[in-house]
């Protein structure tokens, strides 16, 4: 009896496929390598496809905004923004003989224990191409303080911006592939911490006039943004500077 496989044409062993149109053009392993591949990539593919199709896109027409809602996002959301003073870096060393200001404003915030310090011995480099022994301070944040992370160390938080009232909103303008807002507005510092309303730090005109922000309130200007769930506010002007009283 003949043997009735198919035999081997163009160098491919027929046997490798069932489809006879496909059976010239593909070897077995080519088949049996591509078709797991395939059954994962198909339905990404279809998703992918599905979601490009059902995307939100921003309305070509220029949505609303009532003063109403803008101050209604406004109240909401600034309470969450930190107000961080950037008169300390820690960890810190300084030698224990310093005088400067800030060493006194070390010296007053570890008696207040928003700080640790230890005493260090270290050979350190003068001028003169010379080494001494110093005795130096190493501060560190206190446990449950007002530290923050920071990406060059750790600084202190004073405060977060209540709103005093929104002045004007503006008409929605559309900027890139969005649709935003500016609302200006007069704000205070709500919850100022204790450390800062010290003699020491009221020296510091920040200090002093958060301390009266209530009665002389600062101004500024904050963004809202458009998507598909409507107006929001928008944080992307704050990623660089953060939120400031000055």
């Amino acid at each position: 009896m003949s043997d009735i496989r198919p035999k081997k044409r163009y160098g491919i062993d027929m046997n490798c496929t069932r489809e006879p149109s496909l059976q010239k053009y593909f070897s077995c392993g080519l088949v049996a390598g591509v078709a797991p591949v395939l059954l994962v990539l198909l339905p990404v593919l279809g998703i992918v496809w599905v979601d490009r199709v059902l995307a939100w896109a921003a309305p070509a027409v220029q949505p609303e905004l009532l003063f109403e809602d803008a101050e209604a996002l406004v109240v909401q959301s600034i309470p969450h923004e930190l107000l961080i003073w950037d008169g300390i870096t820690l960890p810190l060393l300084i030698p224990k003989t310093e005088q400067s200001r800030l060493a006194r404003w070390l010296s007053v915030l570890a008696e207040e224990r928003l700080v640790s310090r230890e005493e260090s011995i270290q050979m350190i480099d003068e001028s003169n191409g010379r080494r001494r022994i110093a005795a130096l301070w190493q501060y560190r944040s206190g446990p449950g303080s007002d530290w923050i992370d920071s990406p060059d160390g750790q600084r202190l938080q004073y405060g977060h911006p209540a709103l005093k009232r929104v002045v004007s909103v503006s008409p929605a303008y559309w900027v890139d592939d969005a649709w935003y807002a500016e609302v200006y507005l007069e704000w205070y510092v709500e919850a100022l911490s204790p450390w800062a309303r010290l003699p020491l730090f009221k020296q510091q005109r920040l200090f002093r006039r958060s301390a009266e922000s209530f009665d002389k309130p600062f101004a500024r200007t904050v963004y809202l943004q458009f998507d598909e769930d409507g107006w929001h506010y928008w944080r992307g002007h704050l990623a660089a500077t953060g939120w400031s009283a000055f």
